[in-house]
């Protein structure tokens, strides 16, 4: 039969009070975060911050980025007739990476922004 030494008893006790400080630390950030944005933590996937001027046209820019990585990313259909018009303002493409996976399931772009 084995027995747990105290050495490793007391090394077992810490990491389990680790974990659990880690846990609070978690769960006291995560309520925060939605006191903090309570409007808009009630309807992430509808709801855009402030303004309707930049919010909706980088949620745009990430939805255009998303749908068409890899083919035709540059031609939007903004400024017509002009090519490649995408390279006339941001493209954010890095944010557009980070958002992809969420974007692939839920293809919802507000909820993508809000994340």
């Amino acid at each position: 039969m084995d027995f747990v030494s105290l050495r490793d008893f007391v090394m077992i006790r810490s990491l389990v009070h680790e974990q659990r400080d880690v846990l609070r630390v978690t769960l006291l950030y995560t309520v925060l975060t939605v006191a903090l944005t309570w409007p808009l933590a009630r309807g992430l996937t509808r709801n855009l911050p402030g303004d309707l001027g930049d919010p909706l046209f980088v949620t745009w820019v990430l939805a255009w980025d998303a749908t068409h990585l890899g083919r035709g990313l540059w031609n939007t259909n903004i400024f017509y007739p002009h090519p490649l018009t995408l390279a006339y303002s941001e493209h954010f493409l890095a944010q557009a990476i980070q958002i992809l996976p969420v974007y692939a399931l839920t293809r919802n772009p507000i909820l993508c922004y809000n994340l």
